[in-house]
């Protein structure tokens, strides 16, 4: 809805404010003093029309057109400061001889919408396909045949789609009747894989039990090899120390060998001196008794 139009510098207006009543606004005045110049103004700021700059007033190098619709404003402003449409405070430039998008979708007006003075009563004087065609441009009965049509096509479809997925429910049902051992099979299933869980549980627990098992016999199997270890070397120990007795009695032994062998040598040289003193002393006898005087046979007695 249009509820204000300002307009600066448009033809013989300088400076206008006009509010506009939510129904209907009437502008009643004498002739030449700016009524069609009103219109004129909201015109070229919906259309963009008309061309040129012959509107600006004169001695006013700028125009500018400002309405406030549906709670937006909306400005067209023209001048050295450059050409523009204004939607809430955003430029809009470079739109050729059209008006912006945001600027036609928030007027949503045409030439069907104005009227001039001077023209001929609003329709009355067209043809009846003429004002058909105008009645057309304005309600667009054409896109209305084409969202009907499309309406239709997708009512279609979407029944079709409901009868689909009713047929879809229906077997959906009669598989679930036929699943209906499921629940119980479900629990038996989760008891089984509880099962399974203690089982595995177990599994690992008997697992580390085995090597346990296996570590103690391998202990058991160093121990006996250590038992046997120490069993050797006790009887290493117990030969070593007859060996040692041995070897100690053999040196005992040896002392009284030499001691036996000193003796003997001892007695053997007696002997021999004994022995070179009897035959001296029997050669100073010449045969015959020191103390009898008869013949001596030369046996001494050692």
């Amino acid at each position: 809805m249009l509820e204000r139009l300002r307009i600066q510098n448009f033809q013989s207006h300088h400076k206008l404010d006009i509010q506009l009543d939510p129904a209907v606004t009437t502008l009643i005045g004498p002739s030449d003093v700016g009524k069609s110049a009103v219109l004129r103004a909201f015109r070229w700021l919906a259309t963009n029309r008309p061309r040129g700059d012959a509107f600006i007033r004169d001695g006013a190098d700028r125009v500018s057109v400002k309405a406030r619709v549906d709670g937006q404003n909306v400005t067209r402003r023209r001048g050295p400061a450059g050409n523009e449409y204004i939607v809430d405070g955003a430029s809009l430039k470079a739109f050729g001889t059209d008006v912006p998008e945001q600027v036609g979708n928030l007027l949503n007006m045409g030439e069907t919408n104005w009227q001039s003075q001077h023209d001929a009563p609003f329709w009355f004087s067209l043809t009846p396909g003429e004002v058909a065609k105008r009645l057309n441009r304005i309600v667009d009965l054409g896109l209305i045949d084409d969202v009907m049509a499309r309406l239709a096509a997708r009512l279609r479809k979407t029944r079709t789609e409901v009868e689909v997925s009713e047929d879809r429910f229906t077997k959906a049902k009669r598989e679930k009747a036929s699943l209906v051992f499921v629940p119980a099979l479900a629990r038996d299933l989760g008891a089984l894989e509880r099962q399974q869980a203690d089982v595995a549980a177990k599994g690992a627990r008997a697992a580390s039990a085995g090597e346990l098992v296996a570590g103690a016999v391998e202990l058991r199997e160093r121990l006996r090899r250590a038992t046997g270890a120490a069993r050797a070397a006790d009887k290493v120990l117990r030969k070593g120390a007859k060996a040692r007795a041995v070897v100690e009695r053999a040196a005992g032994l040896s002392v009284v060998v030499a001691d036996v062998r000193d003796q003997t040598e001892a007695k053997v040289s007696g002997y021999n001196k004994l022995r070179e003193a009897e035959v001296s002393l029997e050669k100073e006898l010449d045969g015959r008794c020191p103390l009898c005087g008869g013949e001596w046979k030369g046996e001494t007695d050692v």
